[in-house]
């Protein structure tokens, strides 16, 4: 598997990906090792209560969940059928579902969402063949919106 565009299928490039991963990776145990240093340090004054580093945790679970879920990949099948990859999920949906791509740019990292009849996900920014993949949406749905693209 390469970083390169393929015929039908797009990809973020394998280094974006992994540095996003790292750098989520890191923060984590960071924030993991200074929470439980200072939440169970007998002698300090200044710690947290537990329930802090308990709400913490959930929001890291959440970030987690949403970075994984996000799609990195995008691939055309049967002419018609656009599947979304993530490490979590697969989703496909007919190109003409896709109601509007719009690019989030003040979100770090950059994503792309696309709202479908059933739902909206989340891409990862950039894609190799991107603006090939738009070129070919906007032929066979007219109708799709992009906004900040």
């Amino acid at each position: 598997m390469t970083d390169k565009t393929e015929g039908n299928v797009y990809r973020a490039p394998r280094s974006i990906v992994v540095f996003y991963a790292a750098l989520l990776a890191f923060g984590t145990v960071l924030f993991l090792v200074f929470a439980f240093s200072s939440a169970f340090d007998r002698e300090s004054q200044n710690k947290p209560p537990l329930w802090v580093v308990g709400v913490v945790l959930v929001a890291l679970g959440w970030i987690w969940y949403w970075y994984l879920g996000m799609a990195y990949e995008i691939r055309i099948r049967n002419a018609s059928i656009v599947e979304f990859h993530s490490v979590l999920r697969r989703i496909s949906i007919p190109s003409h579902s896709i109601k509007m791509v719009k690019l989030n740019v003040f979100q770090n990292p950059h994503t792309i969402t696309i709202v479908y009849a059933e739902g909206k996900l989340s891409l990862l920014f950039p894609i190799h063949g991107f603006y090939k993949f738009l070129a070919w949406l906007k032929e066979t749905n007219p109708s799709a919106e992009t906004m900040n693209l």
